[in-house]
């Protein structure tokens, strides 16, 4: 005769293996999801560089450019610029990363850079790298200095054509606005309304902006502290310091959509 029970006693290790399987899938998205919220708020992180020799630079140069990238790029992106724009102005260009690379300190004299930053497109790995660009733009001291990403073309001549007629003296910074609105936050009490240059079309920095920016940073003001305090990223970090922020006085000469003048 059949039995029901018997039936269902059988069914019994197949339904604990399911109900063993989910349980196991619950914890491991827990714990993924706790380590990256985790990871987002770890934003008390410096940028340290690491080189095969000490970062020496040239000081009073009149442009650096420095490039973000990462290793999973080193065969990609990076192989395209070494082969194309590089090769403009190889003095000016440093390139940031995450990971060393002994072949790439050969072949770039020094000018290949990597911190203890993550690989990640997380918050906290990108504003890291970019403190470690703002980093390079203290030591260096130039008239001006550029941020580009690794899939950017940069027609270097045109750039610095188009800067020369610039004052460095003058607070400016120079990109491209990305978003139709203001950005608003709430900054110690004071709604802030700013816009910002994003970092994926590349953005430049006059000296006098850059001393300011170093100047903070001896407050403990910096785009990793701003990202930190309200969760920006970092190209919108630093468009809130230098903006229409409290913290440079007076603020910089905001933002010319000078995109097609260097790209």
């Amino acid at each position: 005769h059949f039995c029901p029970m018997r039936s269902f006693n059988h069914k019994i290790p197949a339904i604990l293996l399911i109900i063993f399987i989910i349980y196991i899938s619950f914890i491991l998205l827990f714990l993924t999801f706790f380590h990256e919220a985790t990871d987002n708020e770890n934003t008390t992180i410096i940028s340290h560089i690491f080189a095969e020799k000490p970062l020496i630079l040239k000081h009073n140069e009149h442009l650096i450019i420095t490039v973000k990238t990462s290793y999973i790029y080193y065969t990609t992106r990076l192989k395209f610029i070494l082969e194309t724009w590089y090769r403009l102005a190889p003095a000016k260009i440093f390139f940031v990363s995450d990971r060393p690379d002994s072949d790439l300190h050969i072949d770039l004299h020094g000018h290949f850079l990597y911190t203890d930053c993550g690989s990640s497109h997380q918050r906290v790995h990108l504003v890291c790298k970019l403190y470690a660009e703002l980093e390079v733009y203290f030591k260096a001291r130039a008239d001006w200095s550029c941020h580009f990403d690794d899939d950017n073309y940069v027609n270097v001549p045109n750039l610095e054509t188009f800067l020369a007629s610039r004052d460095p003296n003058l607070p400016l910074y120079f990109g491209k606005i990305s978003v139709a609105k203001n950005i608003s936050v709430v900054y110690r009490s004071e709604p802030i309304s700013f816009e910002f240059g994003t970092g994926g079309a590349g953005f430049c920095l006059s000296r006098r902006v850059v001393e300011e920016l170093h100047e903070l940073t001896k407050k403990n003001i910096s785009v990793l502290s701003i990202s930190s305090d309200l969760g920006l990223t970092d190209d919108v970090s630093l468009g809130f310091i230098i903006g229409e922020s409290p913290l440079l006085h007076p603020p910089s000469s905001l933002l010319q959509l000078t995109l097609s003048m260097f790209l």
